[in-house]
């Protein structure tokens, strides 16, 4: 195969198929940013308007911490080490899409609109703690989707458990006054 000198290489494409190419995806991810929000949106709207609903409580969750790429990491020998990035990247994508920011900032206004209340909490050990007796220790969380408390027994799923915790330290906070 011939080699393209340097310049020709660093020349960026200017056709009217490469423009046409540029605009089709541009639209694409615009399409995917608006069914992002318009989800985010119903699902503020549907906590919201429940009127069984007078607090929303969320774990201070930190979105961009927990979407930044692994560092490169170096073994013994000074060579490379595998860091999970792809299996890290495909984790930041289902977080990034699931709008989990976008969901809590549209909740936090609509709340204050329709009177009712959304705090946040931190969400230091909440799946380690047991919704029954609030004994806290990592074995608590047997598995991914299973909990089992170490001091009274209770077991749950995991995620349910958590949300009922969750769900108790907003109550705490709000009678305490200590709430964001």
């Amino acid at each position: 195969a011939r080699q393209r000198g340097r310049a020709a290489q660093e020349k960026r494409p200017t056709g009217a198929n490469y423009r046409k190419t540029k605009k089709r995806l541009a639209r694409v991810h615009q399409y995917g940013k608006n069914v992002r929000e318009d989800f985010a949106h119903k699902t503020s709207r549907a906590i919201v308007q429940n009127p069984d609903t007078l607090l929303v409580v969320y774990e201070d969750l930190s979105v961009k911490g927990m979407t930044k790429k692994p560092k490169a990491k170096k073994d013994e020998n000074g060579k490379w080490a595998r860091n999970q990035a792809a299996a890290k990247a495909g984790l930041s994508k289902k977080i990034l899409t699931a709008a989990w920011g976008k969901t809590v900032t549209f909740t936090k206004y609509k709340a204050v609109k329709a009177g009712k209340l959304c705090i946040i909490i931190n969400p230091y050990q909440t799946s380690q703690e047991c919704a029954e007796c609030g004994h806290i220790h990592p074995d608590n969380r047997v598995s991914q989707s299973r909990f089992v408390c170490q001091a009274c027994g209770h077991q749950d799923n995991a995620d349910h458990n958590a949300a009922r915790v969750i769900a108790r330290r907003g109550v705490q906070s709000l009678l305490s006054g200590g709430y964001q």
